[in-house]
């Protein structure tokens, strides 16, 4: 997402985690669902941090 700066601390996280998924050869599904809602969680923090 454009918003998330590669410096921002939650996105980070998120690029970490689907790293991680990526190297694993049987993501779970579970794992998967929380990589997503922890984005739209980081997402979310950054649009009321900036106001929008």
């Amino acid at each position: 997402m454009s918003h998330l700066s590669a410096s921002d601390p939650h996105h980070a996280a998120i690029r970490a985690e689907m790293r991680q998924l990526r190297l694993n050869r049987r993501p779970s599904y579970p794992a998967l669902v929380l990589g997503l809602v922890a984005a739209a969680d980081a997402a979310s923090v950054v649009l009321t941090l900036s106001g929008l």
